[in-house]
C-alpha cells in the first residue's frame, strides 16, 4: 500500500499542484489514474518515485512492498525513457548496472525479456531505428530488468500500434498476477477501464474520484468528463 497523508506540493514558481491530498494506492492491483494535463500525475508519481519531497504532509510505503528503490520500483515517464543511440541489449544492461546486478543476474534476463516484448530480431540494433511502438516495448524491458514491486507508468503507452499495446497489456496482466503493483496514467480511457482494477480521477490537483472499476459505468467517457470538464468560456474565447 502507498499512503499519502495530506500532502501538498509546490514547485519554485510558487504554482500548488497538489493541495492536502490524502489517497491511498493498494497493492498487489492495477490502478489507472487520470486526468487532464497539469492535473497532478506526473507530480504524484515523482513524489512515489523519491524525485521529489513534498512540500507538507508524509507519503507512506508499507515495508513488506518495497525495501530496495532501485531495484523494486520501476518509473516510464512520458518522454524518452530509452538511450536511442544504443541498442537494445546495451539499454538494458545500461540499466541492469545502475541498479547494481551482475552479469550472471542480467544477461539472461535481457533475452527472457527481449523474447517476451518480440525484440529479440533486434537485439543488436540501435534503438533509433525502432517505430515507436517497439521504442515503448524496449522501455518497458529496461523498467522490468530489476523485477520490480512497484511499476509506474506516466502516459507511456500514448499513440502506439495496436500490436505493441497488446503485447504490452498482456505482460502487465500477467506482471500483476505475480504480484506486481501498477499505477498507470493514460489518456485513452478505453486502455485504462479494461485493464485497471482501481480508478483514480485527479482534477486540479485533487481526487475527484476514487474507488473499484465500476463495471455497470454506461460511458466511461462520459462519466470522466461530467467529473473534470470545468472550463472558462471567457478565458478560452479567442478572437
Amino acid at each position: 500500500m502507498i499512503k499519502f497523508e495530506k500532502v501538498s506540493f509546490n514547485y519554485k514558481n510558487k504554482v500548488e499542484v497538489l493541495n492536502d491530498l490524502t489517497v491511498e494506492f493498494p497493492s498487489n492491483e492495477i490502478t489507472g489514474l487520470i486526468g487532464h494535463n497539469g492535473a497532478g500525475k506526473t507530480t504524484i508519481y515523482r513524489l512515489i518515485s523519491n524525485l521529489i519531497l513534498p512540500s507538507e504532509g508524509k507519503i507512506i510505503i508499507n515495508q513488506d512492498m518495497i525495501t530496495d528503490y532501485k531495484k523494486q520500483v520501476a518509473y516510464i515517464p512520458s518522454g524518452a525513457s530509452i538511450y536511442e543511440r544504443l541498442t537494445a541489449y546495451e539499454n538494458l544492461v545500461f540499466r541492469a548496472k545502475i541498479i547494481g546486478l551482475s552479469k550472471d543476474e542480467y544477461d539472461k534476463k535481457i533475452k527472457i525479456l527481449l523474447k517476451k516484448l518480440k525484440l529479440s530480431k533486434r537485439i543488436h540494433d540501435k534503438a533509433y531505428d525502432f517505430s515507436n511502438g517497439m521504442k515503448k516495448r524496449l522501455g518497458l524491458a529496461s523498467a522490468l530488468i530489476g523485477s520490480p514491486k512497484l511499476l509506474l507508468i506516466d502516459e507511456a503507452l500514448n499513440g502506439i500500434d495496436p500490436e505493441s499495446i497488446n503485447i504490452i497489456v498482456n505482460i502487465l496482466k500477467e506482471l500483476n498476477e505475480n504480484g506486481t503493483t501498477i499505477i498507470i496514467t493514460s489518456h485513452d480511457l478505453s486502455l485504462i477501464h479494461d485493464l485497471c482494477t482501481e480508478i483514480k480521477i485527479l482534477n486540479e490537483g485533487e481526487f475527484v474520484y476514487q474507488g473499484e472499476k465500476n463495471k455497470e459505468f454506461k460511458d466511461f467517457k462520459e462519466f470522466y468528463l461530467s467529473l473534470t470538464t470545468n472550463y472558462d468560456e471567457e478565458e478560452d474565447f479567442v478572437e
